[in-house]
């Protein structure tokens, strides 16, 4: 679908009061965008705003607001298309005749080769698992939405369902210089496990 470049831009500063681009930990979470046809979404914890667009762009996708918006500002050309991804994995493709970027939200895959990971593990504080039963009652269970994850960083875990807010400072920080995003689906398998007693 062929969209203004321009207008796309204009519509997505309107964000700019929500401080989507701030990467300081703890202040947003993942700080996304969703667009969905001819609306735009964004939040975080102090607020949320919706946009409408000048047209349907036929578009229903989740990406990074800075992603996308130091991507268009540096665009040349006055139309951009902007399409989901042809394999269907949650992307926005982004295209001019001099560009073709793919933005997206996946997570990173599991895994699966544990031996792969000796000495890069990290140790979570003790109460990390009560912090995920605090923070997993107010996330949204709808994976497509904003807040449907819970925010982890060094200092504490948060989580918000764009009514309630619920935040959990760990006893001792955890070693990550960035956000750690965990889906509200994956919470209830992570809940089982009980945290190891350190050895004396």
């Amino acid at each position: 679908m062929k969209v203004n470049t321009k207008e796309l831009v204009e519509a997505l500063t309107r964000f700019q009061n929500l401080n989507l681009s701030d990467d300081k930990q703890g202040e947003m979470q993942g700080g996304l965008i969703m667009i969905d046809n001819d609306k735009m979404y964004g939040a975080n914890y102090s607020g949320s705003a919706m946009v409408t667009l000048v047209k349907d762009i036929k578009v229903n996708r989740t990406v990074r607001f800075k992603e996308l918006f130091d991507l268009l500002t540096k665009i040349k050309t006055k139309e951009v298309n902007i399409d989901q991804d042809k394999k269907d994995k949650g992307g926005l493709t982004i295209t001019t005749s001099k560009t073709n970027v793919e933005l997206n939200t996946s997570f990173p895959p599991v895994v699966h080769n544990l031996d792969s990971m000796k000495g890069k593990w990290i140790k979570l504080p003790d109460d990390f698992i009560n912090g995920i039963k605090l923070c997993s009652s107010s996330t949204i269970k709808d994976n497509t939405q904003i807040f449907s994850c819970l925010n982890i960083t060094s200092r504490s875990i948060s989580s918000c369902d764009n009514i309630r807010i619920s935040k959990h400072s760990w006893k001792k920080h955890i070693d990550i210089k960035n956000n750690v995003l965990i889906p509200s689906d994956d919470t209830t398998k992570l809940i089982k496990f009980e945290p190891l007693k350190d050895s004396k």
